[in-house]
């Protein structure tokens, strides 16, 4: 009976700490393929290459709320740019961005300084698959390598925010 405890407590205890690295994992992965993806620019705006730090968040574009965020997502953007960093919206739809074009050629999302970058080819998902594996968003912060730094949503959470801009800043 004592056995059998302890080889229980013993089996828990491997799970866990193997989980723990997986963690570790998840952060060392690197981001790849945005060259493969279309670039977007509704609005103008200035090329995101020339920055140390990109925020990369994965966008449904037939989504009405995800659509609605554009907004918060531009105000990072804004603040972002005090730290030579820059949002990337990578961008996904089941109806080629129809939906999407509409709305900015008909100024439903008002002008914003955001790259898009759209995934016409579904491709990007699978090449990162870091969106998969966390549960923490499908956002990510990677330096010029694109290394992840840091997972999170920021917009959701003001902690997550915190987190990337003291990365930034450390870097």
């Amino acid at each position: 009976m004592i056995k059998s405890i302890l080889l229980s407590f013993y089996s828990l205890l491997i799970i866990f700490s193997s989980c723990e690295e997986s963690q570790k994992e998840k952060l060392s992965n690197t981001i790849i393929s945005l060259n493969e993806l279309k670039f977007y620019n509704p609005f103008n705006i200035k090329d995101y290459n020339n920055v140390k730090f990109r925020v990369i968040h994965y966008l449904n574009t037939d989504c009405p709320e995800c659509i609605s965020e554009i907004k918060e997502w531009n105000q990072l953007n804004l603040k972002l740019n005090n730290y030579s960093a820059k949002l990337i919206l990578v961008c996904y739809s089941e109806d080629d961005f129809e939906y999407f074009r509409y709305l900015c050629k008909k100024e439903k999302i008002p002008p914003v300084s955001i790259t898009f970058l759209l995934d016409t080819a579904k491709s990007f998902i699978g090449k990162n698959n870091i969106f998969v594996k966390t549960s923490s968003g499908k956002t990510v912060l990677v330096n010029t390598k694109g290394e992840v730094l840091c997972i999170g949503n920021p917009i959701r959470d003001k902690n997550k925010l915190t987190e990337y801009i003291k990365n930034i800043s450390n870097h």
